[in-house]
């Protein structure tokens, strides 16, 4: 679906890009309705990284809300998303999951353990254990698992695991548990989110291209109209004034105050014969801000 930026932001789309853009609204639509071709998923992630279209899919609130551990959203959507999710099929031809509770454990149990390794590498490297990879380290596995066996292996930290955001009190309780430690949830802790994006950054990228179909000549795409150009500086000139100046107003649409922008280029230009022939050049604006704050 698209993300609800102004239509003047789409401007600069290559024919594909705006012939995909087209077919996808504010509604979510099927991937299967909008993909005609293979190649078109590469379109389809020019228009994500721009900011114009979201992907939407499952999350481990739908997989709670299937658990019945989470209430504050749409149930049904959840259990039908998860029962649809639930029949994709594996390497071996059969469904990934026997049901949607099925997949939904399988998400939480995944959530859990990936947070778990996450946590516990970040705590190794403050104790100067970094080296010890969570991920891969077999006896960490066994650890967290709590195998039973002749040796018994065991971790867990020091302190209690503190939660902030909504969904604290659902996910943090059986982190701790792997972790060998109790939770810890504020009671104000729903409103950490909203805090954290108060004073977080508003942050927009935006790439420009510069090509050169044939010798002499630099065209540029993105940001706006293609333009044409046979100076090669000329045409890098615009393409930096156009990633800066859209990724500034991308920021501003998004919602940042008085935002700063950086560039950076990757320039492809290879030595053909004793002499560099541009490829391609990318021009890459990142603009940031703090969120502007709304007075009553």
């Amino acid at each position: 679906m698209r993300t609800g930026l102004p239509d003047h932001l789409a401007s600069g789309l290559q024919p594909q890009e705006q012939a995909l853009y087209a077919r996808i609204g504010p509604v979510p639509v099927a991937l299967a309705d909008v993909l005609l071709s293979t190649p078109q998923k590469a379109t389809l992630d020019r228009l994500v990284a721009r900011g114009l279209v979201h992907i939407c899919g499952i999350t481990p609130s739908d997989a709670m809300h299937v658990l019945r551990r989470q209430a504050q959203w749409n149930v049904a959507a959840a259990r039908l998303g998860l029962e649809i999710a639930a029949r994709t099929k594996d390497g071996a031809g059969q469904p990934i999951a026997p049901s949607a509770q099925g997949l939904a454990q399988m998400i939480v149990d995944r959530l859990t353990r990936q947070s778990s390794e996450v946590i516990l590498q970040a705590c190794l490297g403050e104790d100067g254990a970094g080296a010890i990879d969570p991920a891969t380290s077999l006896a960490v596995d066994r650890a967290l698992k709590r195998e039973p066996g002749i040796v018994r292996f065991s971790m867990g930290l020091d302190r209690p695991l503190v939660g902030l955001g909504a969904s604290a009190p659902v996910y943090y309780p059986a982190i701790a548990d792997m972790l060998g430690t109790d939770a810890a949830v504020p009671a104000e802790a729903d409103v950490a989110n909203a805090v954290g994006a108060v004073v977080g950054q508003v942050r927009a990228s935006v790439t420009v291209f510069v090509t050169t179909p044939e010798e002499g000549i630099f065209i540029v795409n993105g940001a706006g109209a293609s333009e044409r150009f046979v100076d090669q500086e000329q045409a890098f000139g615009v393409a930096r004034h156009r990633a800066q100046t859209m990724a500034l107003e991308t920021a501003r649409a998004n919602g940042a105050e008085e935002p700063a922008a950086t560039i950076w280029e990757e320039i492809d230009a290879p030595e053909i014969e004793g002499s560099r022939k541009l490829i391609e050049a990318r021009f890459i604006a990142s603009a940031s801000g703090r969120p502007r704050i709304a007075h009553h």
